[in-house]
């Protein structure tokens, strides 16, 4: 079978020894972060080319540029772009290709995040990345994004209450990369999470809602805060 035709089974096997996912991030992917990695590996295959590293920030900024008319791109936000790096690395064990979600490094501390650093030595990977030729990889995704997508598990509702304890949990933990105008979406995640939307992607698309409508002099004073 050629390197790039789509495997014949309906479940990718992944060796032991070499887990896609880290743990702490083992539930399936939805289609949205299947779009995001189908988005972010053709920019990592080049930053690997050039044997390079870049920051969450700049791999969703970077992307953006690249696909100004996909709105699933346009809506992603850094700091829920580590799981689609779990699909990027789910995609390259598949094929036997080094881990390119170990090229992408917070901006502060210089180094992957915490969900790739407790299963995985990022310098190792690294080094296996830029050893290895990448000049005649092709970057097509497609087959793998159709095959995840007819996967992906199905929406679970959940109660008001436990969307609150959702929104409040991940807002505590990404405060200080989320807009400071954020809480004024309150009722839309909180509505989204009890639809079964993903606590990222419900706050993507508060995100989205807030690039929407002009800012406000009061929220204007309180970026200026922040």
């Amino acid at each position: 079978m050629p390197k790039d035709s789509p495997p014949e089974a309906t479940l990718i096997q992944l060796e032991p020894s070499r887990p896609a996912i880290p743990q702490g991030r083992e539930r399936h992917p939805t289609p949205i972060d299947v779009q995001l990695a189908a988005a972010y590996y053709p920019m990592l295959v080049d930053v690997a080319r050039r044997k390079q590293t870049i920051t969450y920030s700049e791999l969703v900024a970077r992307t953006k540029a690249e696909n100004p008319l996909k709105e699933v791109v346009q809506r992603a936000i850094a700091t829920s772009a580590g799981r689609r790096l779990d699909v990027v690395r789910m995609f390259t064990t598949e094929r036997n290709l080094p881990d390119l979600s170990s090229l992408v490094i917070n901006g502060g501390t210089r180094e992957c995040g915490r969900g790739f650093t407790a299963s995985f030595d990022p310098k190792t990977v690294r080094a296996g990345v830029f050893a290895f030729d990448w000049s005649n990889v092709q970057t097509d995704f497609n087959w793998f994004v159709t095959l995840e997508t007819k996967a992906a598990a199905p929406k679970k509702k959940i109660i008001e209450a436990d969307a609150k304890v959702l929104m409040h949990g991940y807002y505590c933990q990404h405060r200080a990369e989320l807009p400071a105008t954020i809480a004024t979406q309150r009722d839309l995640i909180v509505r989204l999470l009890m639809a079964g939307y993903p606590v990222d992607e419900a706050f993507e698309q508060a995100v989205t809602e807030l690039q929407k409508a002009p800012a406000s002099p009061q929220a204007k004073v309180a970026a200026r805060r922040k």
